[in-house]
């Protein structure tokens, strides 16, 4: 099978983060699903709209799936911030009754100091090789390859399906007294709930709420 994956300077986005031209995202389109057996595009939110609009335009079959990011950049003015991006995605081979169910979202915080701009992260990039129900055998093209990093995952990637959802870090389990306390303290002090300030392997489900603030009998 033939994979194509890009990651395209977003629309409107191009001179100020990358100094190069606007890239045509209907020319992109038109070669994604006109070229190969399976396709994906990054996107930001504001574009959504009109990338779906002519998607429909050529009644091409596609789904779009959600990349949620935990930690993001917040831009001075925006509030509510993007907190996530859309990845546009079509083809593919079709998956059997006995393979995991991939979701179609993904909670993984963006990268930083990657040296470019949008640089994805590593569970990112095996998520979206899980959507499409790809196998190692098959041919990958990044058409953006910016850092590489898509290109390094694919050629380490052992087939292993990455299903998405919430990060694998985020488990059941009690913490100590001491990192509760530490925790609400960071909290405070970046003018946080409690709740959203965890160490690494925490549960954000409301039921480990004790674990972060503990009860007055804990104390």
């Amino acid at each position: 099978m033939r994979i194509a994956y890009a990651d395209p300077p977003y629309i409107g986005q191009a001179r100020k983060h990358y100094q190069c031209e606007e890239v045509d995202h209907h020319q992109l389109i038109d070669r994604l699903a006109g070229d190969y057996d399976a396709w994906l595009l990054s996107a930001s939110a504001p574009s959504l709209p009109s990338l779906t609009t002519y998607l429909d335009s050529l009644k091409v079959s596609y789904r779009v799936a959600v990349w949620v990011k935990p930690f993001a950049a917040f831009k001075v003015n925006v509030n509510p911030a993007y907190a996530w991006e859309p990845v546009l995605f079509g083809g593919g081979r079709p998956f059997v009754r006995y393979q995991p169910t991939v979701r179609d979202w993904l909670a993984e915080s963006m990268t930083l100091r990657k040296g470019l701009c949008g640089a994805k992260p590593p569970r990112f990039c095996r998520w979206i090789f899980s959507l499409v129900n790809a196998e190692p055998s098959d041919e990958l093209t990044d058409l953006f390859p910016g850092t590489g990093i898509v290109g390094r995952e694919w050629a380490s990637w052992d087939g292993s399906p990455e299903i998405g959802g919430a990060p694998v870090a985020l488990k059941h389990r009690s913490i100590s007294l001491r990192e509760a306390t530490h925790n609400s303290r960071v909290a405070r002090w970046l003018d946080l709930p409690a709740a959203e300030i965890r160490p690494p392997g925490v549960s954000l489900d409301e039921r480990d709420a004790r674990a972060v603030v503990p009860d007055k009998e804990a104390l």
